[in-house]
């Protein structure tokens, strides 16, 4: 048993010496203002994609929006168009080919409405399953909105540890200039 204790011993130690010369070229390999410089870039990097996510969420909303009011307004001025030209058939008598292509006009214009109500039709019915991912995205939108906020001010943290360090360092080099 003595032995094999010994062998762990030995194993074990030797294990501890690697790992404390390979942390050893690590730390001094590491250049803290580099490390802080790259935790900046990372920061700026997260909160341009998150700005990038909640702007296009938003984005998507307000393009629905429009398109939901243009086919409203086309489907109202057909129709309204469509009501002028029977308007003015009726006021022509039977037969009169002014008549007919007033007539002719009108149900142009009612196919017309008909096909932009119906496109508003779908356009409410995809408005609604939008509002239903509207309310599942919001929460993420806030989430995404809280993460930039945390990075913004991990960012600013960051800044201030990376000054803070410069100040430190140029201060060491300065007694040390003077101690020498």
């Amino acid at each position: 048993m003595g032995k094999n204790q010994n062998k762990n011993s030995i194993f074990a130690r030797f294990n501890n010496l690697i790992r404390a010369k390979i942390n050893t070229a690590i730390d001094k390999a590491e250049d803290p203002q580099e490390m802080l410089n790259q935790l900046i870039r990372d920061y700026k990097e997260e909160i341009r994609v998150a700005e990038g996510n909640v702007a296009e969420v938003i984005g998507n909303l307000r393009i629905m929006e429009s398109d939901h009011k243009k086919e409203q307004g086309k489907a109202q001025a057909a129709s309204d168009k469509a009501d002028e030209f029977r308007a003015q058939a009726e006021k022509l008598e039977v037969g009169d080919p002014a008549r007919t292509k007033a007539e002719a006009q009108a149900d142009k214009f009612d196919g017309l409405a008909r096909i932009a109500l119906k496109n508003r039709t779908n356009a409410e019915k995809t408005a609604e399953k939008l509002e239903e991912q509207i309310k599942v995205a919001t929460p993420r939108v806030d989430s995404l909105k809280g993460q930039l906020n945390d990075a913004r001010e991990k960012l600013a943290a960051a800044h201030h540890q990376r000054d803070e360090l410069l100040a430190r360092h140029k201060t060491n080099e300065a007694m040390g200039r003077i101690l020498d």
